[in-house]
């Protein structure tokens, strides 16, 4: 009953902010499509603000959707039913979050490029929301046909693994921009894949 009804809310959700989520997509396309494309974006206050309204929303069907397919299931959650293991994998992914902003805040720089940086720290939430859309989308698909969910889930992993490749290409372009390859590399260190090797970590340790 909660699990159906939290599917419930964030359709709602979703529903609701459709009309932001469809204003984002040339810009979100831009992203894809190049770097400069998260610094256009950020031009736009109206913009930046369906954004992060869009992106604090992807958040619930993006851990549905982890949760459902068991994209996150260390053996510490293997018994729970599926509203519980959606709360601890909503959980983990909060946790997640947080890790990052305090890795980001902690990483600023104190002169000039701060401006650039937080829009290196910021892309994050504009392929999220392109990964959340590509998952809904798959999800809807993959629906109507009979293949056996480990399946499904293992597609899906492959395709988060090689989304994360390429986002991380992007950032480090947008690094780029203001610090050298090796000073790039140091801020991807600390940024992604701290945070991103202890929500793995946890995944196989747990």
């Amino acid at each position: 009953m909660e699990y159906s009804l939290t599917v419930v809310i964030t359709l709602l959700l979703c529903l609701l902010c459709m009309r932001n989520w469809l204003r984002l997509i040339p810009s979100l396309t831009e992203c894809v499509s190049r770097a400069k494309g998260s610094a256009n974006l950020e031009e736009s206050v109206p913009l930046t603000r369906d954004r992060n309204s869009v992106a604090r929303i992807c958040i619930l069907p993006f851990t549905l959707i982890a949760s459902h397919f068991r994209l996150w299931d260390p053996k510490l959650t293997a018994n729970l039913d599926d509203f519980w293991h959606f709360l601890a994998v909503l959980g983990a992914f909060l946790i997640y979050i947080l890790i990052r902003a305090f890795m980001q805040w902690r990483c600023a720089p104190r002169r000039s490029p701060a401006d650039r940086y937080g829009i290196a720290c910021r892309s994050s939430r504009n392929y999220f929301i392109i990964c959340t859309s590509i998952l809904l989308f798959g999800a809807g698909i993959f629906s109507l046909t009979d293949l056996p969910v480990q399946t499904v889930s293992r597609f899906f992993l492959i395709f988060l693994a090689a989304f994360y490749f390429f986002y991380l290409i992007r950032k480090t372009q947008i690094l780029s921009t203001f610090c050298n390859p090796f000073t790039a590399f140091l801020y991807l260190c600390a940024l992604e894949f701290l945070p991103t090797g202890a929500l793995v970590a946890a995944a196989i340790l747990l």
